[in-house]
Protein backbone atom coordinates (compact mmCIF):
# COMPACT_ATOMS: atom_id res chain seq x y z
CA UNK A 1 0.00 0.00 0.00
CA UNK A 2 1.54 3.31 -1.38
CA UNK A 3 2.82 5.63 2.25
CA UNK A 4 0.00 8.21 2.21
CA UNK A 5 -2.87 5.83 0.53
CA UNK A 6 -4.18 4.64 3.71
CA UNK A 7 -8.08 5.63 4.76
CA UNK A 8 -7.75 8.23 7.76
CA UNK A 9 -10.73 8.58 10.31
CA UNK A 10 -11.73 11.66 10.79
CA UNK A 11 -15.21 13.96 12.03
CA UNK A 12 -17.59 14.37 8.91
CA UNK A 13 -18.48 17.63 10.56
CA UNK A 14 -15.19 18.55 10.64
CA UNK A 15 -14.60 18.52 7.01
CA UNK A 16 -17.74 20.33 6.79
CA UNK A 17 -16.79 23.08 8.65
CA UNK A 18 -12.86 23.12 7.43
CA UNK A 19 -14.55 23.52 3.78
CA UNK A 20 -17.30 26.19 4.41
CA UNK A 21 -15.23 28.45 6.98
CA UNK A 22 -12.60 28.31 4.08
CA UNK A 23 -15.16 29.75 1.59
CA UNK A 24 -15.37 26.64 -0.48
CA UNK A 25 -18.40 25.05 -2.15
CA UNK A 26 -18.18 21.62 -3.25
CA UNK A 27 -17.74 22.12 -6.94
CA UNK A 28 -14.86 24.74 -6.22
CA UNK A 29 -12.81 21.94 -3.87
CA UNK A 30 -13.65 19.29 -6.75
CA UNK A 31 -12.32 21.24 -9.35
CA UNK A 32 -9.21 22.50 -7.29
CA UNK A 33 -8.11 19.50 -5.71
CA UNK A 34 -9.00 17.20 -8.77
CA UNK A 35 -10.59 14.93 -6.66
CA UNK A 36 -14.57 13.80 -7.53
CA UNK A 37 -17.53 16.38 -5.97
CA UNK A 38 -19.61 12.97 -4.94
CA UNK A 39 -16.15 11.46 -3.03
CA UNK A 40 -15.83 14.95 -1.23
CA UNK A 41 -19.61 14.79 -0.47
CA UNK A 42 -19.40 11.07 0.36
CA UNK A 43 -16.72 12.11 2.95
CA UNK A 44 -18.55 14.96 4.90
CA UNK A 45 -21.33 12.75 5.10
CA UNK A 46 -19.40 9.46 6.82
CA UNK A 47 -19.40 7.16 4.00
CA UNK A 48 -16.19 6.17 3.20
CA UNK A 49 -13.39 7.73 4.96
CA UNK A 50 -10.48 10.11 2.75
CA UNK A 51 -6.93 8.72 2.63
CA UNK A 52 -4.40 10.66 4.11
CA UNK A 53 -3.15 12.41 0.69
CA UNK A 54 -6.62 13.43 0.43
CA UNK A 55 -6.67 15.19 3.94
CA UNK A 56 -3.40 17.06 2.56
CA UNK A 57 -4.83 18.63 -0.44
CA UNK A 58 -8.08 19.52 1.36
CA UNK A 59 -5.34 20.91 4.20
CA UNK A 60 -3.60 22.56 1.42
CA UNK A 61 -6.29 24.35 -0.65
CA UNK A 62 -8.20 25.58 3.12
CA UNK A 63 -4.99 26.54 4.47
CA UNK A 64 -5.20 24.90 7.63
CA UNK A 65 -2.75 21.91 9.16
CA UNK A 66 -3.81 18.80 8.61
CA UNK A 67 -4.26 18.14 12.18
CA UNK A 68 -7.23 20.65 11.93
CA UNK A 69 -8.82 17.90 9.82
CA UNK A 70 -8.64 15.29 12.73
CA UNK A 71 -10.29 17.14 15.19
CA UNK A 72 -12.60 15.37 17.18
CA UNK A 73 -15.14 18.21 16.66
CA UNK A 74 -15.32 21.42 14.94
CA UNK A 75 -13.95 24.10 16.74
CA UNK A 76 -15.60 27.19 18.13
CA UNK A 77 -14.86 29.96 15.85
CA UNK A 78 -14.99 33.91 16.35
CA UNK A 79 -18.25 35.30 14.08
CA UNK A 80 -17.24 36.92 10.86
CA UNK A 81 -16.46 40.73 11.59
CA UNK A 82 -19.37 43.04 11.72
CA UNK A 83 -20.05 44.32 8.11
CA UNK A 84 -19.99 47.73 7.19
CA UNK A 85 -19.59 47.88 3.62
CA UNK A 86 -22.11 49.83 1.99
CA UNK A 87 -20.55 50.83 -1.84
CA UNK A 88 -23.25 49.84 -4.26
CA UNK A 89 -20.64 47.29 -5.96
CA UNK A 90 -19.50 46.03 -2.88
CA UNK A 91 -19.23 42.34 -3.22
CA UNK A 92 -20.84 40.67 -0.17
CA UNK A 93 -19.77 37.02 -0.07
CA UNK A 94 -16.04 36.96 1.23
CA UNK A 95 -13.91 34.87 -0.89
CA UNK A 96 -11.23 32.44 0.52
CA UNK A 97 -8.96 35.14 0.64
CA UNK A 98 -10.95 37.58 2.34
CA UNK A 99 -11.52 34.81 4.39
CA UNK A 100 -8.07 33.49 5.18
CA UNK A 101 -6.58 37.14 5.63
CA UNK A 102 -9.33 38.06 8.48
CA UNK A 103 -8.54 34.77 10.01
CA UNK A 104 -4.68 35.48 9.69
CA UNK A 105 -5.23 39.04 11.29
CA UNK A 106 -7.37 37.91 14.43
CA UNK A 107 -4.60 34.85 14.73
CA UNK A 108 -1.70 37.17 14.77
CA UNK A 109 -3.84 39.53 17.16
CA UNK A 110 -4.07 36.59 19.64
CA UNK A 111 -0.07 36.34 19.62
CA UNK A 112 0.48 39.69 20.31
CA UNK A 113 -1.93 39.60 22.67
CA UNK A 114 -1.05 36.98 24.46
CA UNK A 115 3.13 37.67 24.44
CA UNK A 116 2.27 41.55 25.37
CA UNK A 117 0.35 40.15 28.54
CA UNK A 118 3.52 37.43 29.30
CA UNK A 119 5.91 40.59 28.64
CA UNK A 120 3.62 43.10 31.09
CA UNK A 121 2.51 45.01 28.81
CA UNK A 122 -0.73 47.04 29.47
CA UNK A 123 -3.45 48.53 26.75
CA UNK A 124 -5.30 51.44 27.50
CA UNK A 125 -8.56 51.15 27.74
CA UNK A 126 -10.56 50.64 24.92
CA UNK A 127 -13.67 52.36 25.93
CA UNK A 128 -15.76 54.48 23.15
CA UNK A 129 -13.53 57.48 22.91
CA UNK A 130 -15.98 59.34 20.61
CA UNK A 131 -19.49 59.61 19.99
CA UNK A 132 -21.61 59.23 16.38
CA UNK A 133 -23.01 62.69 17.74
CA UNK A 134 -19.42 64.47 17.92
CA UNK A 135 -18.21 66.82 15.40
CA UNK A 136 -15.36 64.82 13.02
CA UNK A 137 -13.38 67.96 12.52
CA UNK A 138 -13.06 68.09 16.69
CA UNK A 139 -12.71 64.24 16.71
CA UNK A 140 -10.11 64.43 13.79
CA UNK A 141 -8.01 67.43 16.29
CA UNK A 142 -7.88 65.35 18.84
CA UNK A 143 -7.22 62.06 16.53
CA UNK A 144 -4.19 64.27 15.41
CA UNK A 145 -2.73 65.24 18.44
CA UNK A 146 -3.06 61.47 19.63
CA UNK A 147 -1.04 60.59 16.75
CA UNK A 148 1.62 63.10 17.13
CA UNK A 149 1.71 64.90 13.43
CA UNK A 150 1.75 68.17 12.07
CA UNK A 151 1.01 69.28 9.08
CA UNK A 152 3.88 70.92 8.30
CA UNK A 153 5.45 67.26 9.08
CA UNK A 154 3.06 65.84 6.81
CA UNK A 155 3.81 68.31 3.90
CA UNK A 156 7.09 67.77 3.89
CA UNK A 157 7.28 63.54 3.38
CA UNK A 158 8.79 62.78 0.07
CA UNK A 159 6.09 60.23 -1.62
CA UNK A 160 3.04 58.48 -1.26
CA UNK A 161 4.78 55.75 0.14
CA UNK A 162 6.53 57.47 2.73
CA UNK A 163 3.17 58.74 4.09
CA UNK A 164 1.80 55.82 4.80
CA UNK A 165 4.72 54.40 6.48
CA UNK A 166 4.96 57.38 8.62
CA UNK A 167 1.41 57.41 9.39
CA UNK A 168 1.63 53.52 10.12
CA UNK A 169 4.38 54.00 12.44
CA UNK A 170 2.03 56.97 14.30
CA UNK A 171 -0.68 54.86 14.71
CA UNK A 172 1.43 52.08 16.27
CA UNK A 173 3.24 54.04 18.62
CA UNK A 174 -0.54 54.36 19.71
CA UNK A 175 -0.23 50.26 20.52
CA UNK A 176 -2.68 49.50 17.47
CA UNK A 177 -1.14 47.22 15.61
CA UNK A 178 -1.40 47.42 11.72
CA UNK A 179 -1.49 44.72 9.18
CA UNK A 180 -1.80 44.50 5.77
CA UNK A 181 -3.01 41.13 3.84
CA UNK A 182 -4.28 40.99 -0.54
CA UNK A 183 -7.89 40.51 -0.75
CA UNK A 184 -9.85 41.92 -4.05
CA UNK A 185 -10.41 44.92 -3.43
CA UNK A 186 -14.37 45.20 -4.04
CA UNK A 187 -14.78 42.64 -1.49
CA UNK A 188 -12.81 44.63 1.84
CA UNK A 189 -10.68 47.36 1.96
CA UNK A 190 -9.97 46.81 5.58
CA UNK A 191 -11.07 45.94 8.96
CA UNK A 192 -10.68 46.53 12.42
CA UNK A 193 -10.62 44.00 15.45
CA UNK A 194 -9.87 43.89 18.93
CA UNK A 195 -9.12 40.85 21.31
CA UNK A 196 -9.42 41.10 24.65
CA UNK A 197 -8.36 44.83 24.98
CA UNK A 198 -5.85 44.61 22.50
CA UNK A 199 -7.04 46.62 18.76
CA UNK A 200 -5.61 45.80 14.99
CA UNK A 201 -6.22 47.66 11.77
CA UNK A 202 -5.71 45.75 8.65
CA UNK A 203 -5.65 47.24 5.15
CA UNK A 204 -5.64 45.78 1.85
CA UNK A 205 -2.37 45.84 0.15
CA UNK A 206 -3.98 45.44 -3.40
CA UNK A 207 -5.66 49.07 -3.05
CA UNK A 208 -4.34 51.61 -4.35
CA UNK A 209 -1.39 53.13 -1.41
CA UNK A 210 -3.17 56.71 -1.22
CA UNK A 211 -6.66 54.97 -0.53
CA UNK A 212 -5.15 52.41 2.75
CA UNK A 213 -3.84 55.93 4.53
CA UNK A 214 -7.88 56.90 4.23
CA UNK A 215 -8.67 53.50 5.40
CA UNK A 216 -6.08 53.67 8.02
CA UNK A 217 -7.82 56.47 9.56
CA UNK A 218 -11.50 55.16 8.80
CA UNK A 219 -10.81 52.29 10.78
CA UNK A 220 -9.02 53.93 13.68
CA UNK A 221 -12.61 55.89 14.20
CA UNK A 222 -14.36 52.79 14.19
CA UNK A 223 -12.06 51.66 17.34
CA UNK A 224 -12.40 54.44 19.20
CA UNK A 225 -15.82 55.01 18.33
CA UNK A 226 -15.83 51.01 19.77
CA UNK A 227 -17.55 49.31 16.56
CA UNK A 228 -14.47 47.45 14.59
CA UNK A 229 -16.12 45.50 11.75
CA UNK A 230 -15.72 45.27 7.84
CA UNK A 231 -15.20 48.29 5.80
CA UNK A 232 -15.50 49.67 2.01
CA UNK A 233 -14.41 52.69 2.88
CA UNK A 234 -15.41 55.97 0.13
CA UNK A 235 -12.12 58.43 0.09
CA UNK A 236 -14.76 60.86 -1.32
CA UNK A 237 -17.80 60.56 1.15
CA UNK A 238 -20.26 60.80 -1.30
CA UNK A 239 -22.32 57.90 -1.57
CA UNK A 240 -22.27 55.99 2.18
CA UNK A 241 -25.95 55.95 3.58
CA UNK A 242 -24.57 54.55 6.83
CA UNK A 243 -24.33 57.10 9.76
CA UNK A 244 -21.50 55.05 10.98
CA UNK A 245 -19.60 55.18 8.04
CA UNK A 246 -19.77 58.67 6.82
CA UNK A 247 -18.93 59.69 10.39
CA UNK A 248 -15.73 57.67 9.88
CA UNK A 249 -15.14 58.70 6.43
CA UNK A 250 -15.88 62.59 7.86
CA UNK A 251 -13.11 62.17 10.32
CA UNK A 252 -10.43 60.28 8.24
CA UNK A 253 -10.80 63.09 6.07
CA UNK A 254 -10.01 65.74 8.10
CA UNK A 255 -7.40 64.08 10.20
CA UNK A 256 -5.52 64.35 6.43
CA UNK A 257 -6.62 67.28 5.53
CA UNK A 258 -7.09 69.59 8.55
CA UNK A 259 -9.69 72.29 8.35
CA UNK A 260 -7.73 75.29 9.55
CA UNK A 261 -5.15 74.39 7.01
CA UNK A 262 -6.97 73.48 3.76
CA UNK A 263 -10.01 76.09 4.07
CA UNK A 264 -7.21 78.85 3.55
CA UNK A 265 -5.86 77.06 0.40
CA UNK A 266 -9.09 76.71 -1.30
CA UNK A 267 -9.04 76.87 -4.91
CA UNK A 268 -11.34 79.50 -6.57
CA UNK A 269 -12.34 76.59 -8.81
CA UNK A 270 -12.12 72.50 -8.73
CA UNK A 271 -9.98 72.24 -11.81
CA UNK A 272 -7.42 69.08 -11.92
CA UNK A 273 -4.41 70.79 -11.90
CA UNK A 274 -5.80 72.58 -8.71
CA UNK A 275 -6.65 69.27 -6.85
CA UNK A 276 -3.99 67.58 -8.01
CA UNK A 277 -1.74 70.11 -6.43
CA UNK A 278 -3.78 69.56 -2.96
CA UNK A 279 -3.55 65.87 -3.17
CA UNK A 280 0.18 66.06 -3.84
CA UNK A 281 0.49 68.71 -0.82
CA UNK A 282 -1.25 66.60 1.88
CA UNK A 283 -0.21 63.18 0.07
CA UNK A 284 -3.27 62.21 -0.18
CA UNK A 285 -5.51 61.12 -3.27
CA UNK A 286 -7.78 63.64 -5.12
CA UNK A 287 -11.13 62.17 -3.83
CA UNK A 288 -10.12 62.84 -0.51
CA UNK A 289 -9.19 66.83 -1.89
CA UNK A 290 -12.66 66.72 -3.69
CA UNK A 291 -14.51 65.33 -0.75
CA UNK A 292 -13.26 67.64 1.87
CA UNK A 293 -14.00 70.16 -0.66
CA UNK A 294 -17.66 69.16 -0.78
CA UNK A 295 -17.45 68.79 2.45
CA UNK A 296 -16.31 72.48 3.91
CA UNK A 297 -19.40 73.49 1.11
CA UNK A 298 -16.61 74.93 -1.95
CA UNK A 299 -17.39 72.39 -4.04
CA UNK A 300 -21.52 71.29 -5.29
CA UNK A 301 -22.91 68.06 -4.70
CA UNK A 302 -23.56 67.64 -8.57
CA UNK A 303 -20.20 69.27 -9.45
CA UNK A 304 -18.70 66.59 -7.38
CA UNK A 305 -20.82 63.99 -8.48
CA UNK A 306 -19.51 65.67 -12.29
CA UNK A 307 -16.15 65.28 -11.60
CA UNK A 308 -16.14 62.02 -10.48
CA UNK A 309 -17.89 60.37 -12.71
CA UNK A 310 -15.44 62.16 -15.39
CA UNK A 311 -12.36 60.39 -13.56
CA UNK A 312 -14.06 56.92 -12.90
CA UNK A 313 -14.73 57.08 -16.91
CA UNK A 314 -10.71 58.10 -17.30
CA UNK A 315 -9.78 54.99 -15.21
CA UNK A 316 -11.91 52.95 -16.93
CA UNK A 317 -10.39 53.62 -20.25
CA UNK A 318 -6.96 53.58 -18.73
CA UNK A 319 -3.86 51.52 -19.07
CA UNK A 320 -4.44 47.86 -17.15
CA UNK A 321 -2.82 46.68 -14.08
CA UNK A 322 0.76 46.83 -13.99
CA UNK A 323 2.75 43.56 -14.46
CA UNK A 324 4.17 42.49 -11.45
CA UNK A 325 7.90 42.18 -11.31
CA UNK A 326 10.05 39.07 -10.69
CA UNK A 327 11.36 38.43 -7.37
CA UNK A 328 9.41 40.51 -5.07
CA UNK A 329 10.39 41.68 -1.62
CA UNK A 330 12.62 39.78 1.12
CA UNK A 331 11.32 37.27 3.46
CA UNK A 332 11.96 40.08 6.29
CA UNK A 333 10.51 42.70 3.87
CA UNK A 334 7.54 41.48 3.25
CA UNK A 335 7.13 40.76 7.37
CA UNK A 336 7.23 43.89 8.09
CA UNK A 337 5.12 44.89 5.20
CA UNK A 338 2.53 42.21 6.52
CA UNK A 339 2.73 42.10 10.35
CA UNK A 340 4.43 45.75 10.51
CA UNK A 341 7.07 46.87 13.37
CA UNK A 342 4.59 46.60 16.41
CA UNK A 343 4.15 43.24 16.02
CA UNK A 344 7.51 42.27 14.76
CA UNK A 345 9.00 44.27 17.71
CA UNK A 346 7.07 42.43 20.47
CA UNK A 347 7.93 38.41 19.02
CA UNK A 348 11.52 39.62 18.97
CA UNK A 349 11.06 40.81 22.46
CA UNK A 350 9.37 38.06 23.93
CA UNK A 351 12.04 35.62 21.95
CA UNK A 352 14.76 37.74 23.79
CA UNK A 353 13.62 37.35 26.93
CA UNK A 354 12.86 33.62 26.51
CA UNK A 355 9.06 34.37 26.57
CA UNK A 356 9.35 31.93 23.62
CA UNK A 357 11.62 29.99 21.34
CA UNK A 358 13.27 30.92 18.36
CA UNK A 359 11.16 28.52 16.87
CA UNK A 360 7.54 29.94 17.71
CA UNK A 361 9.08 33.55 16.97
CA UNK A 362 9.76 32.58 13.14
CA UNK A 363 6.18 30.55 12.99
CA UNK A 364 4.96 33.84 14.27
CA UNK A 365 6.90 35.89 11.56
CA UNK A 366 6.76 33.99 8.56
CA UNK A 367 10.43 33.88 8.17
CA UNK A 368 13.07 31.26 8.64
CA UNK A 369 15.25 31.07 11.03
CA UNK A 370 18.87 32.38 9.36
CA UNK A 371 16.32 35.69 8.41
CA UNK A 372 16.19 36.50 12.35
CA UNK A 373 19.22 38.66 12.16
CA UNK A 374 18.43 40.51 9.15
CA UNK A 375 15.32 41.20 10.37
CA UNK A 376 16.27 42.19 14.02
CA UNK A 377 18.63 44.73 12.85
CA UNK A 378 15.49 46.43 10.65
CA UNK A 379 13.39 47.31 13.71
CA UNK A 380 16.12 48.53 16.46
Amino acid sequence: MPAESFQVDVNPAVLSWARESAGYNLPEVAERCRIPENAIAGWESGRPQPTWSDLRKLAKLYRRPVASLLLAVPPEEAPTPTDYRTLPDAKKELSPDTRFAIRTARWLLRRARELEAQLGVEQPSQAAAVRLSDDPDDVARDLRRRVGVTVSEQTRWGSIGEALARWRAAVEAQRVFVFQFRAPVKELRGFSHVEEGCPAIALNQKDAISARIFTLFHEYTHLLIARPGMCLPEEGQFRESKPLEKFCNGVAGSVLIPRADFEPRLPPSPTDEAIAELAQHYRVSRYVVLGRMRTLGAVSTEAYRQITGRWETQRAGGPGPKRRQKGGPSRTTRCLNERGRLFVSVVLEAAKRDVIPASDATSYLGIRLKDYPALASKVK
